[in-house]
Order: C-alpha cells, then structure tokens, then sequence
C-alpha cells in the first residue's frame, strides 16, 4: 500500500510540473501574439541596423590586438561582427570629456601592453584607440603627433569584451609584422607607365598592386631585379598588400602600425637622376589605403623644380589676401570631400573655429576620386588655415588651406580630434 501511495505521489508531482510549464509557455505564446506586426518589424530592423555616434564615425574596418601579444582580428564592414562591436560602442561612448594629451611613445606603449580595439579609417577621420582595461583612457583620438584621450570610462566595456571572446573563437589571428622593401638592381630615366600609377611629384610615383598577375606584368614591364630572394606568390596578396614605389629618392626606413604606412626618403636628385624600383610587403593588419611620406632629407635641384619657381612668382606678383577674404572664399566656394565611397557636401560644416597663417603642402582632399591617403605634392605654400566643425557630428573637423597670395582652395584636412 505504501509504494502505491509513493507512485502516486511522484506521479502527482510530475504533472504539476507539467501543467507549470504549460502555463509559462502559454504566457509567452500570448505575448508573442499580441506584440503588433510594427513592433516585430521595429525588432528585427533595430536587430539589423547600423547605429552611427555624434562623438565618432564608423570605421572602415574594427582591429582587436590581445594584450601583451602580438595577435590581431580584423572584422570588415561587412561582417556581422563589425556591426555589432559598432554598435555597442555608439551605445557606450555617451560623453567626451578633454583628457591629457599622449606623446606617439606613450601611445606606443598603450598598444604594446595593453588589449584594445582601434577604429581605422581609409580617409575621413584619423584612427580612434579604445583601452579595454586602461583606467582613465579608454578612448584615444590619434592626432597628427600622438593622440588625445577622450573618454574615461566605457560603460559597457564587459559586454564589448563578451563579444570579442566570442567572435575571436571564430576567427584566426594576424601578427602585425615589419615591412619588407626589395629595390630592384636595374634603374630606369623614365617611367614607361606613370599614367597607371600614382603621382606624389615627378620623382616619386607609387602604385599598390592588387594581383599576383599585376604583379607579373608590372616586375615584367619594368624589367625588375633583385639581389634578395623575392617570393611571391598567389597567396601573397592574401596575408597583406604589396606597395610599388618608382623613384630617384632612396628609401631611408619604411615603418607601419594598424592605421597606415610611413616611407622616410633621403638623397639628392637632379636632373642626371635615375629612378628605382622597389617592392614593399606589409602585413593584412596595416591599412595600405594610407600612405604617409617624409621628405625632409631630401635635396632637389632647385634649377629643376619648376614648381617652386611657379609659387615663387605668384608670391611676389600679388599682394597677401586678408583673413576676411580667405573667409569670404570659404563661405562661397564650400568644396565637397571624397570619403571612400561617396562626396561629402561640406555645407554642414558651418561653425568657424578659427584662422591662422601657415605653410602647407597642396593635397588633393577635395578633388580625389579614390580612396586613397591625401596625395602632397610639391614644396608647401603659404597658406590661410580655416578650422571648421561640424553641425552634427561634434568631434569631427575639417581644416581648409587657402594660398594667401592667389585665393586658392588648395587642399584640407578632415579629422575626428
């Protein structure tokens, strides 16, 4: 009798169970039939969408380093990731507050020790750095000469590193690694196909080959040899980029982090100077969309620049224009920008934030139709700098160069500090 008792008990208890779950599961089947068709298409679009931030822009790629180590995940604007690591940090960067001002090294060693994720950008703004775990600087906008923290505090940094454990688990890691240059030991006194390539000045063309047949036609065109065993392959362009550079300078270091490439040049040139060849390979983790280059130790032959004679003229044939007049010149001729996919009316940035004088390069910001880094090319003119933000988007700036004696728009800067 006592075992039938217990049957019915445990057999008791587990229909109870049952009809429990019953209930909760019909709870939630009724919620879900009441919610409206908008509140689930708001639900699924809210799933999809790409959020934006008043206080950065989205990047063109996400770059994850582990900390201490050499170890790097790249999440493209078309992966799933991407959006959803954007997408919590639009959610926890709510604030900006000024911060100390960092020194490259300082930043150097931020990125050696520290896990972080840097925000890279083809052309509109310079890279943002986001210490996951560094008190007091979570958010560092790269300048021109070290960077500038921001952000103290993220506030869903736990849910950020959630997500980059479990997308790491997906993919595999990239060590950033020095770049390799190879000169060619033939030299040549003109460039054949300086059409196809890119332009810095009439000593120095660059062209970024983007196939291993290109490669072929381009080592077959130019007649190159190397003294170094170069081997490359198909699955070259796959672990990074290759970068041509035809020129009289010499190639004195070449240098990379996440965010571009640096070239330093050295040499004199004249007239008599040949070109040369040379090949550089950079890892898949730096950006080879942006090239930077350092001609500061070089010496041309001031009889053959004629640039330099053609600014010089301008100079002395016409008077300085006034700052009211750079002002006027901006107001009315408001050039647009190319950002990598599109032309930015810069009508939105209306609020001047000031003028001065300096010497700047001429670039190509507001004339460019690729995405390539701002083209510099000859020696720099004195210039009306006009710093302009933006309506909406507060830490993003635009410096327009006008040359102080012909009224020129002469080029510009966008960044994000």
């Amino acid at each position: 009798m006592k075992i039938k008792e217990k049957i019915w008990k445990s057999f008791s208890i587990l229909i109870g169970i049952v009809l429990i779950v019953g209930i909760v599961y019909a709870i939630i089947s009724v919620k879900k039939t009441n919610e409206t068709p908008q509140e689930v298409s708001e639900n699924k679009q809210e799933e999809k969408e790409l959020l934006s931030s008043d206080y950065f822009i989205n990047p063109d790629r996400v770059v994850y380093k582990m900390k201490k180590e050499n170890k790097y995940y790249i999440f493209e604007k078309d992966e799933d990731s991407y959006k959803e690591i954007v997408n919590e940090f639009c959610k926890g960067v709510t604030s900006k507050t000024d911060g100390e001002k960092l020194t490259e090294k300082d930043i150097e060693k931020i990125k050696d020790d520290e896990m972080f994720i840097e925000f890279d950008y083809n052309q509109v703004s310079k890279n943002y750095v986001f210490p996951l775990e560094l008190e007091g600087k979570n958010m560092i906008a790269m300048q021109e000469e070290g960077g500038q923290v921001y952000l103290n505090k993220i506030e869903n940094v736990d849910k950020i590193k959630e997500l980059l454990e479990k997308y790491v688990k997906e993919k595999g890691a990239v060590k950033l690694e020095d770049p390799r240059v190879y000169t060619s030991k033939n030299k040549e006194k003109e460039i054949k196909d300086a059409d196809e390539m890119k332009k810095i000045d009439d000593n120095l063309y660059e062209l970024k080959i983007e196939s291993y047949d290109q490669y072929k036609e381009f080592v077959k065109k130019h007649n190159v040899k190397f003294n170094e065993n170069l081997k490359i392959e198909e699955t070259t362009f796959k672990q990074g980029s290759v970068i041509a550079v035809i020129s009289k300078y010499t190639i004195d270091d070449v240098t990379s982090d996440v965010g571009s490439i640096h070239y330093t040049y050295t040499g004199k040139v004249d007239k008599d100077t040949e070109y040369t060849v040379s090949i550089t390979f950079v890892s898949e983790v730096t950006n080879s969309n942006c090239i930077y280059r350092n001609l500061d130790k070089v010496e041309v032959d001031k009889t053959e620049d004629k640039t330099t004679k053609s600014n010089n003229s301008k100079k002395d044939s016409k008077k300085e224009i006034t700052s009211e007049e750079a002002i006027e010149i901006w107001k009315n001729k408001k050039p647009g920008y190319w950002t990598g996919t599109k032309v930015i009316d810069n009508e939105n940035y209306n609020k001047l934030d000031g003028i001065e004088k300096g010497d700047k390069k001429p670039n190509n910001l507001f004339t460019k139709k690729n995405a390539y880094n701002e083209l510099e090319t000859g020696p720099e003119r004195p210039v009306w700098i006009l710093h302009t933000s933006h309506d909406t988007h507060i830490m993003e700036s635009l410096d327009i160069y006008i040359d102080r004696y012909t009224g020129e728009i002469i080029g510009g800067r966008v960044y994000g500090d």
